[in-house]
């Protein structure tokens, strides 16, 4: 709990000196923007394109005709060959340095006449084609120092309901533009910087957890916001002055985001939706596939897909909608806080589709920003919540686990014991912080032992309660240590049924060390290994019988095997031989037993630690093994 309680400090300080830098960010830039100055020119006239003729490369109204004062260059379009022409008055500029113009984004296409000569030229100027210009959305011209006023004109090509231009005209010093720009951006530029570090957190977060796609989704959903937020900027151009490149990436991230979004609530539902979710990110991941293939190709132009596009976002939205208001009603806590940045989304992009299928552009497609990032701001509380939530239960069951641990910890001998005649080693290395193998031992004097090795199914904690268990039934049993099947037997009977759907096998061993006899019996265990130093031979000393927990009326086989002096008894749980390597192979009982024999000049201590190495160095620096492993070593002195 009080590692929760940092990681929701730190968020917090995180937060708040974020914050901080961005309000500092305002202060300093709003500083040095206010330093540069330019002048806006607000006095404008204009007339229909049929009005116009050129002469010596200066348009010039027909019949003398006046030119209509007008407030801005934006117009409604009721011209027949959809041409108006604009212009304003640019003051004297002779002693000016390096004069320039800033030019707005154009609703459609048009051409910029000084001095009579064509100094910008956006679109191709085609009037049957009208609704193909994908141009730069500023552009900064540089004015010849003439002395006198003189006319800028404007020749505008428009499909729109609108004709015209979006935004302000400024002139002054070409370097005084740029960071006006920069200022009448900062929201937007902040927003897709804001969008893009999302991106980078979180796709570095699921590459470094191997999170589920959650996070993936949520990454690229916040990728392709940025991308679709910095098209809006005019910031845009001075980074990459390319717009069709900059059009398809829009285009591209307009057509990925209900992908991630029905990618990112596939991942969080647990329900029959998941399917449907599924089927709608792959649908769209096909338009978009297919988009592409078809703007490359160069079959149509790429603003003609929006329209089918939006017919498939409105229907998937709808989907989308619904199942979660299902959920909502189901009371779900995510899915409600889903549903209010989806149903702001949602509002805001009919608005546009609505601008959109209306021919009308204007500058309204900031609404759409405040819906997305209502929605990723939802997508993102969602995630901080699961992961504080995934946190809070690890750390609970981390704290369960020591406890387990040390429950467990408590059971093994710590110290092994002192016999006559015999010395013993043992290892216990458990694939969790909880195992479910068990060794144990009953001494009945100073020249005789029981001793037991057995494997719980399972690994964790219920291995580890189950391991338990069967070391007091073994306790309990210490009357009948001189008999092994008996005992065996008996540990059955007291642990079948309260096991649920667990298992034990289990060996165990009664060595007389002065008559030189080992009593045995096996439940469905590794065999006894027993290493003849004299002759160098390994014997398996099974016996037959079956797990424990099958059965209550199961029986267990008693056999007997010769001790002498200098033999090694090696009891052992199938996790040492089930050991992998870094290529996959097991260690198996060959290797197994060639170690046994590569160690028989060391004693039982240093043989331990031995056949420790070794399985280490099989299993490689990073493995990780599949099962507990556990091993006893009795050597016959």
């Amino acid at each position: 709990m009080k590692k929760t309680a940092r990681f929701k400090k730190r968020t917090r300080l995180a937060l708040f000196f974020s914050l901080m830098a961005i309000i500092g960010l305002f202060i300093v830039g709003g500083k040095f923007f206010s330093s540069q100055e330019t002048s806006i020119l607000r006095q404008w006239e204009y007339l229909p394109g049929s009005e116009v003729i050129m002469e010596d490369g200066s348009p010039r109204s027909k019949n003398n005709q006046n030119w209509i004062p007008i407030k801005k260059p934006m117009l409604k379009n009721n011209s027949e060959d959809h041409i108006y022409w604009f212009r304003t008055m640019i003051p004297d500029i002779s002693e000016e340095k390096y004069p320039s113009v800033f030019i707005p984004i154009p609703i459609e296409q048009c051409q910029v006449f000084f001095h009579g000569k064509m100094l910008y030229q956006s679109g191709q100027m085609n009037t049957t084609n009208l609704y193909n210009a994908t141009g730069n959305r500023w552009k900064i011209l540089s004015l010849e120092n003439q002395s006198g006023r003189s006319y800028l004109y404007l020749k505008v090509y428009s499909g729109y309901v609108f004709s015209g231009f979006i935004g302000e005209f400024h002139i002054g010093p070409i370097w005084a533009h740029i960071p006006r720009i920069i200022k009448n951006d900062i929201l937007r530029l902040g927003l897709g910087i804001v969008y893009l570090f999302i991106f980078i957190v979180s796709i570095l977060f699921y590459l470094s957890r191997k999170t589920d796609k959650t996070f993936f989704a949520f990454s690229f959903f916040s990728l392709s916001m940025a991308i679709y937020t910095f098209f809006y900027t005019d910031v845009r151009q001075l980074f990459l002055d390319s717009p069709g490149l900059w059009f398809f990436l829009w285009l591209m991230s307009l057509f990925q985001m209900p992908m991630w979004v029905a990618l990112f609530l596939e991942s969080i539902f647990d329900s029959k939706w998941k399917t449907i979710f599924r089927r709608i990110w792959q649908i769209h991941l096909g338009y978009c596939l297919l988009s592409m293939a078809i703007i490359i190709s160069g079959t149509t132009k790429g603003l003609y897909l929006r329209f089918p596009f939006y017919i498939l976002e409105s229907a998937s939205s709808f989907i989308i909608i619904y199942a979660v208001f299902k959920k909502v009603l189901a009371g779900d806590r995510e899915a409600r806080i889903f549903l209010m940045g989806m149903g702001t989304l949602v509002f805001f992009g009919l608005f546009d589709v609505s601008i959109a299928v209306s021919g009308l552009v204007a500058n309204v497609l900031p609404l759409a920003h405040i819906g997305m990032a209502m929605l990723i701001l939802s997508m993102a509380i969602i995630l901080v919540n699961r992961y504080i939530h995934t946190y809070q239960n690890l750390e609970n069951y981390n704290m369960e686990l020591n406890v387990a641990h040390k429950i467990q910890q408590s059971t093994i001998p710590g110290k092994l014991p002192s016999i006559k005649g015999i010395s013993m080693a043992a290892r216990f290395i458990p694939m969790e912080a909880v195992g479910g193998d068990l060794y144990d031992y009953h001494i009945a004097d100073n020249k005789k032992i029981g001793i037991l090795i057995a494997d719980v199914s399972g690994h964790g904690i219920p291995a580890a309660l189950i391991a338990s268990m069967a070391k007091i039934s073994f306790h309990i049993l210490a009357e009948i240590a001189d008999k092994p099947s008996s005992l065996l037997s008996r540990m059955n009977q007291i642990l079948t049924n309260n096991m649920e759907n667990h298992f034990i096998t289990a060996a165990y061993g009664w060595l007389d060390v002065e008559a030189g006899i080992l009593e045995y019996s096996n439940a469905g265990h590794p065999p006894i290994l027993l290493h003849r130093k004299t002759n160098d031979q390994i014997m398996e000393l099974t016996a037959k019988g079956r797990m424990i927990g099958f059965a209550q009326s199961a029986s267990y086989e008693n056999r007997r095997a010769e001790i002498i002096h200098g033999d090694r008894l090696i009891f052992y749980t199938d996790g040492v031989e089930e050991t992998r390597g870094s290529a996959g192979a097991q260690f198996g009982d060959q290797e197994f037993h060639n170690i046994i024999r590569s160690g028989k000049d060391k004693n039982a201590e240093e043989f331990a630690q031995f056949l420790t190495s070794r399985l280490r160095q099989w299993a490689g620096k990073n493995a990780v093994t599949e099962d507990d492993i556990t091993f006893l070593i009795v050597d016959i002195e």
